[in-house]
């Protein structure tokens, strides 16, 4: 397990120096990445789930689903910075980031 504090990767000296900003869990088959939700939360939605997928088509599958019944954040879509990434909250009020790297074939 690796973790990072808003302090550690921001340099935040307020509040939140010390809160968990990113943790990423190694489990059989790939990591679990987690990433903190900064907007004001409810208990169980103050972390995003984060799947990582090895292609768009893939990732946009998975994106669909977990929306049917819940509300997209942001659609999945390239992002500026180079990446397919959309955010969503499914049907049981879980956040979700579904992201996919761009190929260059």
């Amino acid at each position: 397990m690796s973790s990072l504090t808003h302090g550690e990767g921001m340099g935040a000296e307020n509040e939140y120096k010390d809160k968990i900003m990113h943790m990423c869990l190694a489990v059989p088959g790939g990591n679990l990445f987690m990433a903190d939700a900064m907007e004001p939360f409810q208990y169980g939605t103050g972390m995003y789930l984060s799947l990582e997928f090895q292609s768009e088509a893939e990732a946009q599958k998975a994106f669909a689903n977990l929306a049917e019944g819940g509300q997209v954040k942001y659609p999945f879509e390239l992002q500026p910075f180079g990446i397919f990434l959309g955010e969503l909250t499914d049907k049981f009020g879980v956040l979700w980031m579904i992201i996919a790297e761009q190929k260059n074939d």
